[in-house]
C-alpha cells in the first residue's frame, strides 16, 4: 500500500503542458532562477523552493518544453559541501506529440514557475517513525544549481540553448528542543495517513493541526506544506474532504498565502488554492497583489485560462 500511496502521490503532483500550432522556431533570451527565501533551516523542516523561467525578450514569444523536474528539461542538482550529489528521485514523463507541436509558449516577460518542497524529490528516505516528508536531508551546507533545456527533443535550433540558474546554497542545522517538538507533532500526524488503521483519523487530525499551528503563528514553515501535500497525500490514500473540510482547507490556504505571500512557502499553497478554484472565478492573484505568490497564481491564471 505504501508503494501506491507514494505512486499516487507522485502523479498528483505533476501537470503536463498542452500543444500548439506550428512555426518555425526562434532564438529567445530566457533567464533562469532559483529562490528559497532563507539560508538556513532546522532538520526536518520543509525546503520550500521556487524555480522561474523569464522571457527576457520584448516583442518575441519563446516556445519551449514542459517547465517540469525531469533531467532533461529543469534539471536540477543537490550537492553537499564536499560536492558529492544528494540522491534524488527522478520521475520521468514519456510524450508524444504529432509535427505540429512546438512546446509551451511563453510571452514577451512572461513567467512558468515550479515551486517544490525539496524533501520530496532530495534526500535518504525517511525513517517511518519520523515519516513527514517523502526523503530527509540531513544536517549539512548545501548547494543547489538549476539548468533548463527549452528545446523540443529533435527539433534543436541553434541559438536555443541551455539556460542556467545561479547556484544557490543553503544550510540544515539540527533541532532545537522547541523544533523537536513541533517535528514530532507534525509527525504523529503525517503517520496516521501510512498506517492502514488509523488511516480515517487522518484527515481531521490534518486540519485540526494546520489550523493550531495557522491560529498560533502565521508564517509557521508547516503550515502550507500541510495544506498542500498533507491534502494530496489523503487524496492518494482515497481519503476525500466533505464540502466541510473543503471550506476549512480553502479558507486556510487562503490565509496562509496571504500571510506568507513574499515566501516560496505562499506560493506553494496559493497554487493549490489557485487549482482548487479556478472553475470558481475566484482572482486570487487580486488578492495577493505584487507578490511572490501573486506572480506564481498570476502565471497560472494566464497559461490555465489560454489552455480552456
Amino acid at each position: 500500500m505504501r508503494g501506491a500511496i507514494k505512486g499516487t502521490l507522485i502523479a498528483l503532483l505533476t501537470v503536463c503542458g498542452g500543444a500548439c500550432p506550428v512555426h518555425r522556431l526562434q532564438q529567445v533570451p530566457l533567464g533562469l532562477s532559483t529562490y528559497l527565501g532563507k539560508a538556513e533551516y532546522f532538520e526536518g523542516e520543509p525546503i520550500y523552493a521556487v524555480f522561474r523561467l523569464r522571457n527576457t525578450s520584448t516583442g518575441d514569444t519563446a516556445w519551449v518544453q514542459p517547465f517540469e523536474l525531469m533531467p532533461d528539461r529543469l534539471n536540477v542538482i543537490l550537492k553537499r559541501s564536499d560536492t558529492s550529489i544528494v540522491p534524488q528521485q527522478i520521475l520521468w514523463i514519456d510524450y508524444v506529440a504529432g509535427t505540429e507541436y512546438r512546446g509551451m509558449p511563453v510571452a514577451p516577460g512572461g513567467e512558468l514557475y515550479l515551486v517544490v518542497v525539496l524533501q520530496e524529490s532530495w534526500g535518504v528516505q525517511a525513517k517511518s517513525a519520523e515519516r513527514v516528508f517523502l526523503h530527509g536531508i540531513v544536517p549539512e551546507r548545501y548547494t543547489l544549481v538549476a539548468r533548463f533545456d527549452p528545446q523540443l527533443p529533435g527539433r534543436q535550433s541553434p541559438g536555443q540553448e541551455a539556460v542556467f540558474a545561479p547556484a544557490v546554497s543553503f544550510t540544515v542545522r539540527p533541532r532545537t528542543g522547541a523544533e523537536e517538538v513541533d517535528f514530532h507533532e507534525v509527525s504523529s500526524v503525517m503517520g496516521l495517513v501510512w498506517d492502514r488503521s488509523q488511516r480515517p483519523q487522518y484527515l481531521e487530525a490534518l486540519i485540526a493541526l494546520a489550523g493550531r499551528r495557522l491560529a498560533t503563528d502565521s508564517m509557521d514553515p508547516y503550515v502550507a506544506y500541510l495544506l498542500n501535500h498533507g491534502v494530496v497525500m489523503a487524496e492518494a490514500a482515497q481519503l476525500r474532504l466533505d464540502s466541510t473540510q473543503n471550506a476549512r482547507v480553502m479558507n486556510m490556504r487562503m490565509a496562509t498565502a496571504q500571510a506568507q505571500r513574499a515566501l516560496p512557502a505562499g506560493a506553494l499553497v496559493a497554487e493549490a488554492a489557485f487549482f482548487a478554484a479556478r472553475d470558481t472565478g475566484l482572482r486570487l492573484s487580486e488578492m495577493l497583489g505584487a507578490s511572490l505568490a501573486g506572480d506564481v497564481v498570476r502565471a497560472a491564471e494566464a497559461r490555465y485560462s489560454k489552455a480552456r
